[in-house]
């Protein structure tokens, strides 16, 4: 029998600028439950609230099944708006919410404030109160031999071939084409999305196909590079994924970042781990700190590497000139002053 028990699991998320519209990253109370935070800087009842909103990412099971929503019903939660914990602990802002009425029609709750009465950078978060914990480790099922060059290329060239595809991604007004099936097997979002018809941007129709195959469903995204939703796709048909190798170690990094941002979208636990991890192997003591303050505080798993690496490596980092950049320009950076405060106590705690 596997044991359960109950736990409260929380959230954060840091919204940088208060008048531009935010996703958090997807993350999950549970296997195959994810969730989001959204931050909109204009509510449907008036332009000067702003809204939190906690919305559902349904699962395969939750698109066919209505009796699947009653797992995430059971929750218990409580969303929020915080003045940033690093800085100080100030009030926050709470609001029970009602988890019962989640639905596949209804995949988002929330609920409006004062945009006037939040600083210009905050934090927003959800508690989970209630979550069970199954006790039940992830498998994961890593190739124990390196695959043949020879099958790789030979999966690489299925992907952008119109005269195949079913499916064309405009991306940036640029056309990728892919393949419907080996989406759905290698992505639970690419399965609900194409399954459901998810529209991601209203766009997901037979009216836009742009070449000769009658049955290819367009869908556009603004949202990344063409090369970086390209080498998505990549990933998804080849299980290879590069990080921009031959290039400089910066180059490198920002690819890794670009790479864990799409992967965090769209789901694809394996592919964000690979871009983690060359992230942490591409940190030096002239940029980690510059990448810590600007970029890494966004995550709190990718945060901590760098954080990490930051005080190991402190007597170094702290005389790059990245790091004189930020002393200077410490305004541009919304969480500086609490991750200078916390990296000067973990130095001191040594």
């Amino acid at each position: 029998m596997t044991a359960r028990t109950s736990t409260v699991l929380t959230f954060e998320f840091g919204v940088s600028d208060s008048s531009k519209k935010t996703w958090s990253p997807p993350f999950a109370t549970s296997p195959g439950r994810f969730w989001q935070l959204h931050y909109r800087a204009h509510s449907q009842d008036s332009h000067d609230n702003c809204t939190i909103a906690l919305a559902a990412i349904p699962n395969e099971q939750e698109v066919q099944l209505p009796a699947a929503w009653n797992e995430r019903n059971k929750l218990t939660g409580t969303l929020y708006f915080k003045e940033n914990a690093l800085i100080g602990f100030g009030k926050i802002i709470p609001q029970p919410i009602q988890m019962d009425r989640y639905s596949l029609e209804l995949r988002a709750l929330g609920f409006s404030h004062p945009r006037s009465e939040l600083p210009e950078s905050f934090i927003i978060g959800v508690q989970f109160n209630n979550v069970q914990d199954t006790c039940k480790s992830m498998k994961y099922p890593f190739p124990t031999k390196p695959i043949p060059s020879s099958l790789v290329d030979a999966w690489a060239a299925e992907l952008n071939k119109p005269s195949t595809a079913d499916v064309q991604f405009m991306v940036q007004g640029q056309a990728i084409y892919a393949n419907s099936s080996i989406l759905c097997q290698r992505s639970e979002y690419f399965r609900n999305f194409l399954r459901s018809k998810w529209a991601e941007s209203n766009s997901i129709s037979n009216n836009n196909v742009t070449n000769d195959n009658p049955t290819v469903n367009t869908i556009n995204n603004n949202d990344f590079h063409p090369a970086t939703f390209a080498e998505m796709l990549r990933f998804l048909y080849t299980d290879q994924v590069n990080f921009d190798d031959d290039s400089s170690q910066e180059s490198s990094a920002r690819t890794a970042l670009a790479i864990l941002e799409i992967s965090d979208k769209y789901l694809i636990g394996e592919l964000r781990q690979r871009a983690k991890e060359r992230i942490i192997s591409s940190l030096t003591a002239e940029n980690s700190a510059e990448f810590l303050f600007a970029q890494a505080w966004k995550w709190p798993d990718v945060k901590k590497g760098v954080f990490d690496y930051v005080v190991r490596n402190f007597n170094d980092v702290r005389k790059s000139e990245g790091f004189q950049r930020i002393r200077a320009n410490f305004e541009a950076y919304p969480m500086a002053a609490g991750l200078f405060a916390d990296i000067l106590n973990a130095v001191s705690l040594g």
